[in-house]
């Protein structure tokens, strides 16, 4: 499991990240949305449920681009706050290249279902940060 307080990657997940998101993610971790939330009413849990600390731990390569309010840009959405499904959806197409996008192919090839759905959950769970 992802120890917060140690912003250490998991041995598990290292295949998945890059040397950048690694360093990343000591200061990117400190800038996100808490997770000590209740999941909104209308996310539904299967079981088990998404693993939101890891969630919020592969969140940190997505909030380099994904900033809120538009700091990343019209084409860069903000990912706080989307459905659950609409991110999943997204994340499975590029993954499976049924959308254009490089950048977004690249990161999505390297996640699990697992992790799709924890981002998901995550990103679903919680507003901007401010």
């Amino acid at each position: 499991m992802f120890d917060a307080a140690a912003s250490m990657l998991p041995a598990a997940h290292m295949v998945l990240a890059s040397p950048f998101s690694v360093m990343l993610a000591a200061a990117a971790m400190a800038q996100l949305a808490p997770i000590d939330r209740p999941l909104p009413p209308g996310l539904q849990c299967e079981q088990p449920c998404p693993d939101l600390a890891l969630g919020r731990h592969l969140a940190a390569e997505c909030t380099t681009c994904h900033r809120p309010a538009g700091g990343g840009g019209q084409a860069i959405p903000d990912l706080h706050g989307m459905p659950e499904g609409r991110i999943v959806q997204a994340l499975s197409a590029y993954r499976d290249r049924r959308l254009p996008n490089p950048v977004m192919q690249t990161v999505a090839a390297r996640l699990t279902n697992d992790e799709i759905t924890a981002l998901a959950a995550y990103f679903a769970a919680t507003a901007a940060p401010r």
